[in-house]
């Protein structure tokens, strides 16, 4: 079981977190959400992970496609999110 720490928290700018399964030597994962402001009214959103340890060829024989699609899902839902005119209630 992944223990998620967060290591980095600068709203609303920045999260990033890390999380360790076992040991930092058999799995570690960190991954980190920021954006950018653009010239304008536009930001540009980063999302990045970086695995370590002794199981991560297995975890990318396994898991790292179905990740790579979670990863491109969040992503296209943000952007339809944040790219949705504003409703006023």
């Amino acid at each position: 079981m992944l223990r998620p720490v967060v290591v980095a928290w600068s709203p609303p700018t920045e999260l990033r977190w890390r999380g360790t399964f076992i040991s930092r030597f058999l799995f570690a994962g960190e991954h980190g959400f920021k954006l950018e402001e653009l010239p304008g009214t536009r930001v540009r959103f980063h999302q990045d992970e970086t695995f370590t340890g002794l199981l991560v060829p297995l975890y990318a024989r396994l898991r790292l496609p179905k990740t790579r699609e979670g990863f491109a899902e969040v992503n296209e839902a943000l952007r339809e999110r944040a790219e949705k005119p504003a409703q006023i209630q």
